[in-house]
């Protein structure tokens, strides 16, 4: 099932219009400028995750992300993030705990957020980086070998600046050329998704999960990526 991320108020919507995890994730996006309607909707839509601005305009904080976690089954969790500017970050925070489960700076640097937001949907963390990926498809016509670049690279998949929508669930083999690697990294890989550009027809990317890794190479990626996180920080 495709995730939800509801987005109420300016600052949050900013956020998530910059935030890998959730332009790189897929994630279906619906975005409210009042709380009250924020509540309506939650009654109708299941949602995986709340962005709300703080301080909410006309509710209490806690009325606003009580009702959103109410309004979903029980069975279903719907995370509430406060996305505060520096002035009322520390205030914000007093909020964790009743109903908030994380507070972001509506100032902070995109990979910041994303990890936050990517350990509450229980996403791998990705890291940007740009790295050159050969690609081998076989189709109709005979095998394909493209040269691409990579936009992000988790553990379990990549993003690709592909043009070329090649179908979910197309199999693939790849090589990846990391930064410093002593040998590429290769294995295979399946189509999952495609982003569009903001017209929304055109692919702009690819997002290929991860199959299978040539000897240790799954060790040596995960490695990287742990790396380069870390780096961020």
């Amino acid at each position: 099932m495709q995730k939800r991320v509801l987005v109420v108020g300016s600052g949050s919507t900013r956020l998530a219009a910059s935030a890998p995890a959730l332009e790189r994730q897929g994630l279906a996006v619906d975005r409210m400028s009042s709380p009250q309607g924020a509540l309506e909707l939650a009654r109708h839509v299941r949602f995986h995750l709340a962005l709300l601005d703080y301080p909410p305009s006309g509710i209490a904080v806690r009325d606003l992300a009580q009702g959103l976690v109410d309004a979903g089954l029980p069975d279903h969790r719907t995370f509430v993030v406060l996305v505060a500017s520096a002035e009322t970050i520390e205030e914000a925070r007093a909020h964790v705990g009743n109903a908030v489960d994380a507070v972001l700076s509506a100032e902070a640097p995109t990979e910041e957020s994303a990890r936050v937001l990517y350990q509450l949907l229980g996403a791998p963390p990705r890291v940007g980086v740009r790295v050159p990926v050969r690609l081998e498809v076989n189709l109709e016509d005979g095998p394909s070998r493209v040269l691409r670049q990579t936009e992000d690279l988790s553990a379990t998949g990549m993003l690709v600046r592909a043009p070329r929508a090649l179908p979910a669930g197309t199999e693939l083999s790849f090589q990846l050329d990391l930064p410093d690697a002593r040998t590429r990294i290769e294995g295979r890989a399946q189509v999952v998704r495609h982003v569009l550009d903001a017209d929304g027809r055109t692919v702009r990317a690819t997002g290929m999960r991860f199959v299978s890794f040539k000897g240790d190479d799954d060790a040596r990626l995960r490695s990287f990526v742990e790396s380069a996180i870390r780096s961020l920080t």
